[in-house]
């Protein structure tokens, strides 16, 4: 499963994000419980935009590990999701909700801000952004998108647009 798991993680950080889902189907195939290979099968799904499937792997993988030391970005995956489906509110709780939690990094705050941003949250997007912007000075939409490959979707398009209007 952790072979299977480790292609199909290398397939999704070189963008070939179809491919690399058929990598985390065959490791959870081997281990239907492997917490991580769900999570990243969720995670995926969110970027190609099969946001019905990555919701359920994403809560799948939150009850098999909820210690797991990256909730917060399962959490933050969960944010993208209801950007996807435009319910910017909930959007805006769950990404404030995983860059509180222990772990998050950058991106995940950056997420925080722009989900604020969606939420018509100016002050909480803007808290986000500092924060983020202090760990990273250097953070920019480019940076984002090359660790989060999204395909072009609308869901894409709306952060790319908000990551403009917040000046990332």
């Amino acid at each position: 499963p952790f072979a299977c798991f480790s292609v199909g993680r290398s397939l999704w950080l070189e963008g070939r994000l179809e491919l690399s889902i058929e990598w985390f189907d065959r490791s959870t195939d081997l281990s239907p419980n492997f917490a991580q290979g769900i999570y990243n099968r969720g995670l995926v799904g969110t970027m190609v935009g099969d946001v019905e499937r990555a919701n359920i792997d994403l809560a799948m993988a939150l009850e098999l590990s909820p210690l797991d030391p990256l909730a917060y970005a399962m959490v933050a995956s969960r944010a993208l999701i209801e950007v996807q489906r435009s319910d910017f509110e909930a959007a805006a709780k769950l990404g404030a909700r995983a860059a509180m939690m222990t772990g998050a990094h950058q991106h995940i705050k950056l997420i925080a801000a722009f989900t604020a941003q969606l939420a018509g949250r100016k002050p909480d997007a803007l808290y986000w952004l500092q924060r983020a912007r202090a760990t990273d000075p250097r953070l920019s939409s480019a940076v984002f998108f090359r660790s989060f490959p999204f395909s072009l979707t609308r869901g894409r398009e709306t952060i790319e647009k908000c990551l403009r209007d917040l000046g990332v």
